[in-house]
């Protein structure tokens, strides 16, 4: 699998994940936060989660599909699950061990990313940046 497939089927995943969450919230907050995510206060919540989710999937996929540049969405995803990772590691006393672990999936992919992002001197793949210039 080439780099743009790997950024296509993780946006697409986005997209999955947040139409989940838009049209079955109470169901998504339970498997991301717990029993207490079946409480009608947190279905605005995990729709705007939802949102963000679909926006960041679409707007990658479309600068992909249009041949421009597609990092500033990757990056933009890879800060979003980052910022994720943290909230549930700070959420750990609240949510328990197991659910807020859970969340910290999007933390690994974020690391990744993060130390894959392009550097000075570094070239970005075409299909990515949208130019094989250097970063």
């Amino acid at each position: 699998m080439d780099h743009r497939q790997s950024v296509r089927f993780i946006s697409a995943g986005r997209i999955a994940i947040g139409a989940v969450m838009l049209v079955a919230p109470r169901r998504g907050a339970a498997s991301w936060v717990g029993p207490d995510g079946r409480s009608g206060a947190l279905t605005l919540l995990v729709r705007s989660f939802g949102a963000r989710e679909v926006a960041l999937g679409a707007g990658t996929l479309a600068s992909l599909d249009s041949g421009g540049p597609a990092r500033p969405w990757v990056m933009a995803g890879v800060v979003a699950d980052g910022l994720d990772a943290v909230a549930s590691v700070l959420a750990i006393r609240h949510l328990g061990r197991r659910t807020s672990l859970g969340n910290r999936h999007g933390g690994g992919a974020c690391h990744r990313g993060w130390h894959r992002r392009p550097r000075p001197g570094r070239l970005i793949p075409a299909h990515v940046a949208g130019s094989d210039q250097p970063a």
